[in-house]
């Protein structure tokens, strides 16, 4: 099997080898009638989250240092909630293979 990675909501996702089921994170980012060609979706999506990371570590909520997977609750769930704030939220599903 391939290398296995905790998902945001617990379960374990494999890379590599398929297998029977698996789970699948959809993004949802509603439209605005605000965007344009610089305020994208892409973008709100990449830069917020790097933003919050760093807001994060800048008021001592992320303490580990170096480049640092976002595979740990104590990073991603914060960051996760405030994305729901701005209008970004996910969908987790079990998908079978």
């Amino acid at each position: 099997m391939g290398e296995q990675y905790p998902s945001p909501v617990g379960r374990t996702i494999s890379m590599g080898s398929p297998t029977s089921s698996y789970s699948r994170s959809s993004g949802m980012e509603p439209g605005s009638p605000l965007q344009d060609q610089i305020h994208t979706a892409m973008a709100r999506t990449v830069g917020l989250p790097v933003a919050m990371a760093a807001k994060a570590v800048l008021n001592g909520r992320i303490s580990e240092r170096g480049v640092l997977l976002p595979v740990s609750p104590e990073i991603y769930e914060p960051i996760l909630d405030e994305l729901e704030e701005h209008g970004v939220t996910f969908r987790e599903e079990e998908v079978e293979a």
